[in-house]
């Protein structure tokens, strides 16, 4: 009896260690997996990787965007900026180190008061670069000139650093996030 007994238990030790060395193992690879599938998951739509192709096309495509600006600003006067402010809940625009306009509505108020003061507006970039993040958002930095004639025919001659998350809508791109630097302002 004692040797049966002496049996079971050799026998009951030799299968938990197999357990052991089994069970762990797979817990191990069944944690490793499943953490690599998390961590895949939870990649943001926005984090992909642009191939070549794709960052050109963005680029193309954004610095399109910024031509057409300074193209239908300079035609248009100020109210052609309207056309490239996104609308979304996100926009804002801020200048020398301050919030000028917390949403969209604050700044096409603004641009509609501001622009019957304005007779016309050449606006010119230079220097222009486009950083492509995504498919649907790139950086878009440049230096920039603006002559602004008021209504009497005064001008003011404007030079700074423009910087801008773009962001591609079904209409097309638009300006989310904007900041004017100039010069003069102290940093």
């Amino acid at each position: 009896m004692a040797e049966h007994h002496k049996s079971v238990k050799m026998n009951l030790c030799n299968s938990m260690i197999q357990y052991r060395y089994t069970f762990i193992p797979v817990c191990t690879i069944i944690f490793i997996v499943s953490f690599l599938f998390i961590l895949s998951s939870c990649r943001t739509e926005g984090s992909n990787n642009l191939n070549q192709s794709q960052a050109a096309s963005v680029k193309d495509s954004v610095s399109r965007l910024a031509a057409n600006i300074a193209h239908n600003i300079s035609h248009e006067g100020p109210n052609a900026w309207l056309h490239y402010f996104d609308k979304s809940p996100g926009f804002f625009m801020a200048s020398g180190g301050k919030l000028v306009f917390p949403n969209y509505d604050s700044a096409a108020v603004f641009v509609q008061i501001f622009a019957k003061g304005v007779r016309n507006i050449q606006l010119t970039w230079s220097g222009l670069n486009v950083d492509p993040l995504t498919m649907d958002l790139a950086i878009i930095r440049a230096s920039f000139h603006e002559t602004i004639t008021d209504t009497s025919g005064s001008q003011t001659p404007v030079d700074g650093y423009f910087t801008s998350l773009a962001v591609r809508r079904p209409e097309g791109w638009r300006l989310k996030n904007l900041h004017w630097s100039y010069p003069d302002q102290a940093h």
